[in-house]
């Protein structure tokens, strides 16, 4: 936890988050951020739970009157009144060795667990007035009981009758709600065995074994690699499939078809309406089931196909015996586009990009609409993700890492203008000044000339911002 809150924000202590960012971690009524000092405090000065509270709840003054602060500090009291439980004696949280330190430092850990105790419960008296009891001050309240059930001297900090009720009241609900989930959980394993004990079928009970393994493992069939960008390649386990196998063009773009879809089912109408759009339906089933035998035969093992599902209207791959880099690249655009928690591991990402990725899915197909229009919708997908990484890096510190992603943008489709201010935006971060001028009157050349229109106003503002760039002297 220390660790991603570090790469997620920064000093905490020197460099205040943006209102925007800031809203986004209160998003679900917890400030993550002060969970988060507290989480780096103990990470990297080694504090015990309870003296990083004291010192997180000092900072704060009086009983604080937003929400997310007050059940972030609540959340944190909870884990300071485990942490004190479960050490021995009076320590409450002095680490081992450190003892000797005397009478005064336990006395102040003390007092700050009667300041957590205190505070949880005015947590509470707040909330009953409110009229509700959010599971933050359940999860405190609940703490507080047991401290007061194992240190009798703690009971005058339990909360009043009705904040009481509120509290037990709040921990049925979550027995109830836990309850049903367990009985849910049970009644779907039930229909599940069930379901696969009347329907035998050996891959499915491959699949549902308990050593993690792909039905492909289990049952010795090699798994399928079918690779789309940069033209179609094959494999059967380790061993490519003899081009020879693959020679008629309609096999292989049936196959490739067939991955596109995911491992989903797909009508033979449709399959057969996208190889051959300008046959009749009856030339086109035809044509369909001799192609569909041929690709039978090229992915053959044993004694069948294993790969190949047909059903009474249509056809599709088994998705647990494919795997394609249809589903990796989908990955990496996801990756790109959310963020992966590691800002430092943008150099393996841009690696992909540019070596497996270079080319445009099945650059030489041509004829057929449904591939056209997939790659035409994986180019944009693609260029969306590079520009969020690059944004995405520029705001957290890796001007370097942002501009590679930006030019990769621009050189892939040199037509978007969110492309060039991506690639502006980080070379005014790298300081490459004189770079962004260029950027910008060839973004402004392109709108004029091709399409007729002027730059937008960010384009503008990234302009100014450059040439009106002013030295101060001291």
């Amino acid at each position: 936890m220390a660790e991603a809150l570090r790469k997620r924000l920064g000093s905490l202590d020197e460099a205040p988050l943006a209102a925007n960012e800031a809203m986004a971690l209160a998003e679900d009524g917890v400030d993550w951020r002060c969970l988060g000092s507290l989480a780096l405090r103990l990470e990297v000065e080694a504090h015990s739970v309870l003296g990083a509270w004291a010192a997180e709840r000092e900072k704060l003054g009086a009983l604080p009157s937003k929400e997310p602060r007050r059940n972030a500090l609540l959340v944190a009291a909870a884990w300071a009144i485990d942490e004190a439980a479960s050490l021995d004696g009076g320590a409450l949280g002095v680490p081992e060795g450190r003892l000797e330190e005397g009478a005064l430092t336990m006395a102040r850990l003390s007092t700050s667990l009667d300041d957590v105790a205190r505070f949880i419960r005015d947590c509470l008296e707040q909330e009953r007035c409110q009229g509700a009891l959010g599971w933050c001050a359940a999860l405190a309240g609940s703490a507080l009981e047991r401290l007061a059930a194992a240190q009798p001297r703690f009971v005058a900090y339990l909360p009043g009758g009705y904040a009481s009720a509120m509290l037990h009241k709040a921990e049925v609900a979550l027995f109830e709600q836990r309850d049903s989930l367990r009985r849910l959980n049970e009644r779907r394993q039930e229909r599940s065995e069930e379901y696969a004990a009347t329907h035998p079928d050996a891959f499915r009970s491959a699949a549902a074994l308990g050593d993690g393994l792909r039905p492909s493992a289990t049952l010795g069939v090699p798994l399928l690699h079918v690779q789309l960008f940069g033209g179609l390649r094959v494999s059967v386990g380790d061993e490519a499939v003899a081009p020879q196998e693959l020679s008629r063009h309609k096999t292989r773009l049936l196959l490739a078809l067939l991955v596109l879809c995911h491992g989903r089912e797909v009508s033979r109408t449709r399959l057969a309406e996208a190889l051959w759009p300008a046959s009749t339906s009856q030339m086109a089933a035809k044509n369909f089931y001799s192609v569909w035998s041929q690709l039978r035969r090229a992915l053959s093992f044993g004694e069948g196909c294993p790969y190949l599902i047909r059903t009474q209207d249509g056809c599709r791959l088994d998705e647990r015996l494919v795997t394609s880099d249809i589903a990796d690249f989908e990955k990496l655009c996801r990756t790109l586009l959310f963020g992966s928690g590691d800002t430092e591991d943008w150099e393996r990402l841009y690696t992909l990009v540019c070596n497996e990725y270079s080319e445009d899915l099945l650059p030489c197909e041509d004829d057929c609409a449904m591939v056209n229009s997939l790659r035409q919708r994986y180019h944009i997908e693609l260029v969306d993700a590079l520009i969020a990484a690059s944004k995405r890096l520029g705001s957290h510190g890796e001007p370097r890492g942002s501009l590679w992603f930006a030019r990769e943008a621009v050189r892939r489709d040199g037509r978007r203008e969110d492309a060039y201010i991506a690639l502006m935006e980080s070379q005014i971060l790298s300081d490459q000044r004189t770079d962004a001028l260029e950027t910008y009157f060839s973004c402004r050349r392109f709108l004029s000339e091709e399409l007729g229109i002027d730059p937008s106003l960010r384009l503008v503002e990234l302009y100014r911002s450059v040439i009106e760039t002013e030295q101060v002297l001291v």
